[in-house]
């Protein structure tokens, strides 16, 4: 990815066809870099905490943040569908905006007076009281900082507003969740708080849109303990609808789980034992994926983190439930787990679980913060990379493109040269023709309104003129049709 930026990648989302202004698909990435990639050999790009790639090449966003990106999503809050950027920054493109913006393809804009400290999480939720969707914002903020709520705070496209009395401390994630026991979607806030709404609500808590409630009794709480990731799972294989909750803590409803517990909508259960092992107070749960099965790979859901037991088997960092019971993958990988991720590569043999983190072997193999399991053995990544992975995405960005992994952390070297951000790519990329803006093998008539729309500007240039005029719409037209 032409170098790759300049620091660590922290959150890297895809904006979808149309969103934010755009005339494909393409990658958001943010973080804490100052600088992306260099143009053919040209001057890098300056492009603090945030940049876009189409799939070739860099895409400035503005002009960039004043300190680092930690969460993004597309949200539509009746203007069309834009991407919202938060994070520990107070300012882009010389506008304050204080830890939270939009972009809605041209330009940056405030969301209100923004936040006083900065924010860890986004999601967008909507209670069905009619309203509609809303973009909700948790982290560490609360009042007296300036902010529009304790901890958490909702936006509903035109001002913020404070969530049932807040919380009262630090919001790590968020997840909507249906329990298919007829009270609809609620909101999910984990994290490191004791309280919600004024009532005693430990590590989780879950909004309805208008009032918070317990999620059973809670997570117990010692030792710095904390919720820090939640899955929500609609039902199948694993059982019914089911929320999965991770993070460090021992005991949650007055179960004992181990770092990883289940909510089925009415009450807490241990996931087969849940992950632990070593030195008390040292394991978690840094990272959970759902996998259908494909190939050799076995569906469930796998989880990992830091830990050598899951359940009664011995299960080194990364273990695999069927809703049953609990199976270790080989023999795990030799240190923390960071990022999972389930990627098929193009070559034939079906998806591989792809994991990252801070390790340098897996399988008693060398592999640098990067292994595959094929649901039989693991394998190094092309060499790996050389400092820690913490996420991995993988992002189809039109239809007849690949689908490639994108590995994003705080490394600085990979054996393709790019630092913080890489991709692994099995199959080459389909090119689409020119003129087949929407990737949809076609050259037709919404392409054509693409061009329109774009016309007097560079978004739909096809000759490198760097303007979209006649000569392009020629062009168009000597395409039409289906692609060769």
């Amino acid at each position: 990815m032409t170098t790759g930026v300049t620091n660590t990648v922290r959150c890297i989302a895809r904006i979808p066809l149309g969103a934010a202004g755009g005339l494909s698909d393409r990658l958001a990435v943010g973080g804490s870099f100052t600088t992306a990639g260099d143009s053919d050999g040209a001057s890098p790009f300056s492009a603090k905490g945030v940049i876009a790639w189409d799939g070739s090449a860099w895409q400035l966003l503005g002009f960039g943040f004043s300190a680092r990106v930690t969460a993004m999503t597309t949200f539509d809050d009746g203007g069309g569908p834009a991407l919202y950027i938060a994070g520990g920054f107070r300012h882009v493109n010389g506008i304050l905006v204080n830890r939270i913006a939009k972009w809605d393809g041209t330009a940056w804009s405030s969301l209100g007076t923004g936040f006083g400290k900065p924010i860890s999480s986004l999601a967008v939720y909507d209670d069905g009281l009619g309203g509609g969707p809303a973009l909700f914002a948790g982290g560490s903020f609360q009042p007296s900082d300036g902010s529009p709520g304790k901890f958490i705070a909702k936006w509903d496209g035109n001002s913020w507003s404070e969530v049932g009395g807040g919380l009262n401390g630090q919001v790590l994630a968020l997840e909507v969740f249906d329990d298919g026991l007829g009270g609809g979607p609620r909101l999910y806030a984990g994290g490191e708080f004791t309280q919600a709404g004024g009532s005693s609500m430990s590590g989780i808590a879950r909004w309805n849109g208008i009032t918070w409630s317990p999620v059973g009794a809670g997570m117990t709480q010692s030792g710095g303990n904390y919720v820090a990731e939640l899955l929500a799972y609609p039902g199948g294989d694993l059982g019914g609808p089911s929320l999965f909750v991770g993070g460090k803590f021992s005991i949650i409803g007055g179960v004992f789980v181990s770092n990883l517990a289940r909510w089925n909508g009415s009450t807490w259960s241990s996931v087969g034992g849940s992950l632990g092992g070593g030195p008390a107070g040292t394991s978690t749960v840094n990272a959970l994926a759902l996998v259908e099965s494909d190939g050799s790979l076995p569906g469930g859901l796998y989880a990992g983190g830091f830990f050598s037991l899951a359940g009664p088997v011995s299960a080194k960092n990364i273990a695999r439930w069927n809703g049953t019971s609990w199976s270790a993958l080989g023999t795990g990988v030799g240190s923390t787990v960071g990022a999972i991720c389930a990627f098929d590569d193009g070559a034939g043999s079906g998806q591989s679980l792809y994991v990252g983190g801070f390790f340098l072997s897996a399988g008693g193999i060398s592999a640098n913060n990067l292994a595959r399991w094929d649901g039989a053995a693991w394998s190094d990544v092309g060499g790996g990379v050389n400092s820690s992975v913490s996420e991995l995405k993988a992002i189809q960005l039109s239809p007849r493109d690949a689908e490639v992994l994108y590995v994003g952390g705080q490394f600085t070297l990979s054996p393709a040269g790019d630092s913080y951000l890489a991709r692994w790519q099995g199959c080459p990329t389909v090119t689409p023709c020119l003129g087949d803006f929407d990737g949809n093998g076609t050259v037709d008539g919404a392409d054509l309104a693409t061009m329109l729309g774009a016309w007097g500007g560079p978004g739909a240039d096809l000759d490198g003129s760097g303007a979209t005029d006649g000569a392009d719409l020629a062009v168009l037209l000597g395409a039409w049709g289906v692609c060769p």
